[in-house]
């Protein structure tokens, strides 16, 4: 593995991390959260800032997939490659699951909230629509986290990079998608947590290549 790939693997790791951020950091649960007359109300209200959110995290999540394939990459001669590739495999099919849930925020949900706010009630079909999405984003929380937990593994057999950083992978991956899986709720939710993981990966690999 040579110091410039590390790098440009990491810094790709970071980049994503840090674009889904500036969407994610711009959700209000306060408002947006609330029961769904009122958040959708909310989100009418704020429509410009709405498709920002769901615009910048799209990118993140092309960008960190994309990383994750170079990171996968990075251990294609190494005993950890096959286990690497069942992750990669999982984290693509997460990602397009979530794509498909910020598709819905950046098409039917302005739809929605704009019938609401003229109407008072929500349009028929809405809620069917949003039941996908749902399911949708529950499907790239869990098969995201069990990415991580497997790639964490790999990374303990090719050892790319520190063996800490493989057991944190491992133990965040498990027990955060057992989470997700029974509460739906709470710190296993938030969709910023499937970033970062491979963003201190991205911070190990690019200190690695600077240090030579």
């Amino acid at each position: 593995m040579s110091g410039a790939t590390a790098a440009l693997t990491g810094g790709s790791l970071i980049s994503g991390g840090l674009l889904f951020l500036v969407g994610a950091a711009r959700w209000k649960p306060r408002e947006y959260q609330q029961p769904l007359p009122e958040a959708m109300r909310r989100m009418d209200a704020d429509a410009p800032r709405v498709r920002a959110i769901f615009r910048w995290m799209s990118v993140g999540v092309c960008v960190t997939t994309g990383a994750i394939a170079a990171l996968v990459s990075l251990e294609i001669d190494t005993v950890g490659f096959p286990m690497a590739f069942v992750a990669l495999t999982l984290f693509v099919v997460g990602a397009a699951a979530m794509l498909a849930n910020l598709l819905f925020g950046l098409t039917v949900l302005p739809w929605g909230a704009q019938t609401i706010t003229r109407t008072g009630s929500l349009p028929a079909g809405f809620e069917a629509w949003k039941g996908w999405a749902d399911l949708c984003y529950g499907l790239h929380m869990i098969l995201s986290y069990a990415a991580i937990g497997l790639l964490g593994w790999s990374i303990l057999a090719s050892k790319i990079v520190s063996p800490w950083l493989g057991w944190a992978g491992i133990f965040f991956g498990v027990a955060w998608c057992v989470g997700f899986a029974r509460f739906r709720s709470g710190p296993f939710a938030p969709p910023i947590l499937v970033h970062v993981w491979p963003f201190a990966i991205g911070v190990a690999l690019v200190v690695q290549a600077i240090g030579g």
